[in-house]
């Protein structure tokens, strides 16, 4: 009997086993392992024209309100990732002694509040992780001057600050402005709890703002050499400012997705990231194309990322165009209709990353494509029902 009992054990617990290897085998095949959804990130981009669009010119109840809403709202629909931005230009969305306020978050009776620490106090509750997005480099919007007695203010006439175009822009090479960004880094660690911090795909601003720096004696390097050298030291040195003050802080960037264009035009060294120790901890490449782009098809691209990233410790997250949804995209040539005559794009390039190795996650960007139906295509509706069904599992 006891036999009889015993090999009927081993039979059920081998069905079972059975079963469960071949559901695991049918979602591998969907591109929905579950081992791997449960594990991702799932990110939204919240910019500064969200901020102006949900707390500036509000009163501060409709402000807390706005901001709630968007978190119950990322929540709800399975996201658990928001990047904040938090310094767009040269200034601030949080308490700060080296920045001025930042204009997206002045209230309707002219005064402000740390909507920073709200964030991350409201973001806690519903269990969401915050990065926070910096702009390092720029200083001013398009056509504004320099406030007074600010720390741009101070260095106006000398090659630290320079105006491009209409903008006015830090100098990478001069040590004026490292020593900036550092210590704002440094003063966000100290002061605020966040999961991480991000730095965008604005380095330099054009070819000539060093050219003082570069003409210096003392180094054969070539033009692109020098630049590629100056913001892999800026990187170098954030890195090993926040850990010093918290090792579980992560640090990363997200540049452009064309890693050519990273190399000639932002001089963003994302081959040496990837690879070697104490630069990032993630890297979050904007793969802004359909799957029929001519010079950048999605596929391709996200393989040419994947394999720049050698350094096992380094997380990959894709960064992918929400924001296309439904429209022309003016650069991608034969696949220039794309987003207007297909409405699943997005949920198809999360299933194909989701096979990838390396995959840790993604993010969309942004806020607004998704929940504000003053940005709505007529395949909006429709994208985001194909994305609800491959998030809510």
């Amino acid at each position: 009997m006891k036999k009889i009992i015993f090999l009927f054990l081993i039979l059920v617990i081998s069905s079972f086993l059975i079963i469960e290897n071949k559901e695991e085998k049918t979602n591998e095949k969907k591109g929905v392992k579950e081992s791997t959804i449960q594990k991702e990130t799932r990110a939204l981009f919240v910019s500064y024209m969200e901020l102006n669009t949900y707390i500036r010119n509000k009163t501060e109840e409709e402000s807390k309100e706005n901001i709630k809403s968007m978190i119950v709202k990322t929540k709800k629909n399975k996201f658990n990732t928001l990047i904040l931005q938090v310094r767009s230009y040269d200034d601030a969305i949080y308490k700060t002694t080296l920045f001025p306020t930042s204009k997206s978050i002045i209230l309707k009776d002219g005064t402000n509040y740390d909507v920073l620490e709200y964030f991350l106090n409201e973001s806690k509750k519903e269990n969401i992780d915050i990065y926070i997005w910096i702009n390092p480099f720029r200083i001013t919007r398009p056509k504004e001057e320099l406030i007074e007695n600010t720390y741009a203010d101070q260095y106006k006439d000398t090659s630290v600050v320079q105006k491009i175009g209409d903008i006015y822009y830090y100098n990478p090479a001069r040590e004026e402005s490292k020593k900036h960004i550092i210590e704002g880094i440094e003063e966000l660690v100290k002061n605020y709890q966040f999961k991480g911090i991000l730095f965008d795909d604005y380095f330099y601003p054009n070819d000539d703002i060093d050219n003082l720096e570069y003409t210096k004696k003392g180094h054969d390097l070539t033009k692109q050499e020098f630049h590629l050298q100056v913001i892999n030291n800026l990187i170098k040195e954030v890195y090993q400012s926040i850990k010093k003050i918290n090792q579980n802080v992560e640090f990363g960037i997200s540049p452009d997705g064309n890693i050519e264009n990273n190399y000639h035009k932002n001089y963003a060294d994302v081959k040496t990231w990837c690879s070697k120790e104490g630069y990032i901890d993630f890297i979050m490449p904007q793969l802004y194309y359909g799957f029929n782009n001519t010079a950048k098809p999605f596929i391709k691209t996200m393989n040419e990322w994947s394999d720049i990233v050698t350094n096992k410790k380094i997380k990959i997250y894709y960064t992918l165009a929400f924001y296309k949804v439904g429209k022309e995209d003016t650069y991608a040539k034969e696949g220039s209709s794309e987003w207007i005559e297909n409405n699943d794009i997005i949920r198809k390039q999360i299933i194909i990353a989701r096979n990838n190795k390396k995959y840790s996650g993604f993010s969309l960007f942004r806020y607004d494509s998704l929940y504000n139906k003053e940005y709505y295509t007529m395949t909006t509706e429709k994208e985001l029902k194909n994305l609800d069904s491959i998030l809510k599992k």
